[in-house]
């Protein structure tokens, strides 16, 4: 008879994509986090996100460290990194890519610019005056 309910779900296909989603362009403190943890989002050749895709990311030589480096992608494509602290003052870079060969934009490269801490107390100054002679 009728009416007749049936049920389906759709899943996403093979990872195909991998694009910046957040944290690009940032600046911190040498030996500071920044603010927004990178992530990349994975997507199949419809744009639907892919979900369980293991990413590495990598810091570049001089370019800090990274926390939980190797995040997988959530339900909504998205995999975070646990956090990039900065390394030398100057440009810094991280590299992020997606597991399994043919997906387009992998490395995706976020850059951030560490800061140094060049400012100093009034007490660590020195009071003596100099003279030539």
């Amino acid at each position: 008879g009728s009416p007749v309910a049936f049920t389906a779900t759709g899943t996403a296909g093979a990872a195909t994509s991998i694009a910046l989603s957040a944290g690009d362009g940032q600046s911190a403190t040498v030996g500071t986090a920044v603010a927004t943890a990178p992530a990349v989002l994975v997507t199949d050749q419809f744009g639907n996100p892919v979900p369980n895709v293991i990413v590495t990311f990598v810091p570049a030589a001089g370019s800090g460290s990274v926390a939980d480096g190797t995040p997988t992608t959530g339900t909504n494509g998205i995999a975070t990194v646990g956090g990039w602290t900065l390394g030398a003052p100057g440009p810094n870079t991280l590299t992020a890519t997606a597991a399994g060969n043919g997906t387009a934009g992998n490395p995706v490269t976020f850059t951030a610019t560490s800061l140094g801490n060049f400012w100093t107390t009034k007490t660590s100054m020195s009071t003596k005056t100099a003279s030539w002679c």
